[in-house]
């Protein structure tokens, strides 16, 4: 696919390409970026439907190194059975914004979570350690 390869020879010519994930809604994408360059990390995003746990990558066709769920989708016991599932799968939440909704998904100890406010996460995390 040209738009993944257009945008890996960028990653490359910044010199980024080892510390990057490859993050996309569209499962299309993740399937070339992993056939074309089976080494670059990837994130599957899911916005409106989470699949059953135990189909979560059927239609991927394969396990992605990250998985960022809108966290609306998510509830505790959800995040402990994707845990149980996918043991080396990270889990990177997005976009939690208020304190609340960063206290409740910290809770969860999620891999990474993707928020617009930065500061608020640091300032909980202060308090968390």
């Amino acid at each position: 696919m040209q738009f993944v390869d257009l945008v890996v020879s960028e990653l490359q010519t910044a010199g980024a390409i080892g510390s990057t994930t490859l993050l996309s809604f569209d499962a299309r994408i993740l399937q070339a970026a992993r056939q074309s360059y089976p080494d670059l990390a990837l994130c599957l995003l899911i916005e409106d439907h989470l699949p059953a746990v135990t189909m979560l990558f059927l239609d991927l066709g394969f396990e992605p190194e990250v998985l960022g769920p809108d966290f609306q989708l998510l509830s505790a016991s959800l995040v402990q059975s994707i845990r149980n599932s996918y043991p080396n799968l990270r889990l990177v939440p997005w976009t939690v914004n208020t304190q609340a909704e960063l206290m409740t998904v910290l809770k969860w100890q999620p891999n990474g979570i993707t928020t617009d406010y930065p500061d608020r996460l640091l300032a909980l995390l202060d308090v968390y350690n």
